[in-house]
């Protein structure tokens, strides 16, 4: 799970606490959903991420190779 969060946190599209912070979680989120700009720059940056059709084409290249 850290490797994807570190990812999409360094993408812009999340922000990771470390377990030792927790304590900090609520704050946090306020202080996200206080800032429409932050978030429709997080909304965009995951957006740009997005692979919906990720399963499909892995699928399919599982079925070439098996073939």
């Amino acid at each position: 799970q850290a490797p994807n969060a570190e990812f999409l946190q360094s993408e812009g599209a999340a922000v990771m606490l470390p377990n030792s912070e927790i304590d900090r979680l609520a704050d946090t989120v306020l202080s996200l959903l206080a800032d429409d700009a932050r978030l429709a720059q997080m909304r965009a940056a995951a957006t740009s991420l997005a692979r919906p059709d990720a399963a499909r084409d892995l699928a399919r290249i599982l079925i070439e190779v098996a073939a």
